[in-house]
């Protein structure tokens, strides 16, 4: 096990050592400063020497190991698409880290998680073999951050052909009679006679050391009877509380969860905090993150109580509402906030792996995929929290009375209309379009899937 991990770390490294004499930052500005050839990308795409076309679908399926690329162009920039070759382990997307299973019999494997049940993990390595592994014959389960896809692949490409590369991955988007036929925002958006500016909230940046993955700010909400102060949240789990005014910005942090949150893989971290209807009154606050117990990723929702004076936490035994385990990695939703009628509301992700195999947005006896609502003011049934009663599946045999809605896929935000209270959410598209849904009571969202 130790062997295979080392020799994917060293693969991931090395290729950047050989690509020095290449140098990838010249290949990146050639890339951006000149246009390539589509037609030529396209058969450097399918060429054996860059196997791209073994790890990469373009047909909609997504029946490779790697992220099927069909409408690569629609989704992501020029530029982004260039940083994704030349360092694929960097910005590595959700879902799609290594992951290395070693069996009792000594034998390892890697690559992408494509299938676990409670009898088997399926992973798909870049030759596109599915390889089974029976649960009852697993040693250990590990994730990494780390691609499939080779570090340094550039060194076999002139600059020229690495440009015709990236001209034809910007080329790969959705026909425009599908987008047509797409209810939502139409494909050409004329400019504002007056453009909007924009400027920076803050003057400065709110950074952290780099860890195993790409992180960043996951939230911003004010502080409810403080105009002026802002807690802002970064994944890796430290909170900042911000003054700001006119003429003052004063920063301090106001918790560190560091040691508990993990954020090493995935969309995973702390990612969201909301306050209490009564704040004021009762001081009391919650937060959205990710924990790893037993090797296991799991969403937890706390409550936890400011200071007498509203400056820092009180530092009170936290009160854990509930806890969610994840099946894989990735789509932990990342959101949660009172709705208009007192209750909690919170979103949580179908948990991967991609395509939801298992159909866990669509098992009312799961929480993942779902919105729910519960009453953090009352306990019942031995939870810490109680179910309101006009929850829409109270009552109803084999559905969690939690749920509100289900047919999510990874609900990372959510807000209420003040004007009409409706519920908006902001759900993640597979691999071609994003989704925004208005949320009804007991609906369900099976076209986000």
């Amino acid at each position: 096990m130790n062997n295979l991990i080392y020799g994917l770390i060293f693969s991931a490294l090395t290729g950047g050592l050989t690509a020095q004499s290449h140098k990838p930052n010249e290949y990146r500005e050639h890339a951006l400063r000149h246009e390539g050839d589509v037609v030529r990308g396209a058969k450097l795409f399918q060429s054996e020497s860059l196997l791209c076309s073994k790890c990469h679908s373009v047909d909609g399926t997504a029946s490779k190991a790697g992220p099927d690329l069909r409408a690569a162009g629609d989704g992501f920039g020029r530029r982004d698409l260039i940083a994704a070759v030349l360092n694929p382990s960097a910005t590595i997307a959700p879902g799609y880290g290594t992951v290395i299973v070693e069996s009792k019999d000594g034998t390892s494997h890697a690559g992408i998680l494509k299938q676990k049940t409670a009898q088997k993990i399926e992973l798909m390595g870049m030759d596109g073999i599915l390889v089974t592994v029976a649960a009852e014959q697993i040693k250990s389960q590990i994730g990494t951050s780390i691609s499939l896809m080779p570090q340094g692949l550039h060194v076999s490409l002139t600059r020229d052909e690495f440009t015709d590369l990236i001209d034809y991955l910007v080329s790969l988007k959705e026909p425009e009679s599908t987008l047509e036929d797409q209810v939502g925002a139409p494909r050409d958006i004329p400019e504002l006679a007056k453009p909007v500016e924009l400027k920076p909230f803050f003057k400065e940046a709110f950074q952290l050391p780099r860890g195993k993955a790409e992180t960043g700010l996951t939230s911003m909400r004010q502080v409810p009877g403080f105009p002026n102060v802002f807690l802002v949240l970064h994944q890796k789990g430290v909170i900042w509380r911000v003054e700001k005014s006119a003429d003052l910005e004063k920063r301090e942090i106001f918790a560190d969860l560091g040691t508990e949150v993990f954020s090493d893989r995935g969309p995973n971290g702390l990612l969201d905090v909301c306050f209490h209807p009564k704040f004021l009154e009762n001081r009391k606050y919650y937060l959205y993150y990710q924990v790893l117990e037993d090797g296991e990723v799991t969403t937890r929702i706390v409550e936890k109580v400011f200071n007498g004076d509203f400056t820092a936490d009180s530092g009170t035994a936290v009160r854990e509402l509930i806890e969610i385990k994840s099946v894989a990695e990735d789509h932990s939703g990342g959101c949660l906030d009172f709705g208009p009628d007192g209750f909690l509301y919170f979103a949580m992700g179908d948990t991967g792996p991609h395509h939801d195999p298992n159909g866990h947005a669509q098992n009312p006896k799961l929480l993942l995929g779902k919105m729910m609502r519960i009453d953090v003011d009352h306990k019942n049934a031995g939870r810490e929290y109680d179910i309101p009663k006009d929850n829409p599946f109270v009552g109803r045999e084999n559905f969690r009375p939690e749920i509100w809605a289900y047919g999510l896929r990874n609900p990372w935000r959510f807000c209420f209309d003040k004007a009409t209270g409706e519920l908006w959410l902001a759900d993640v598209g597979q691999d071609r379009v994003e989704e925004v849904s208005l949320i009804k009571k007991g609906g369900n969202w099976l076209e986000c899937l």
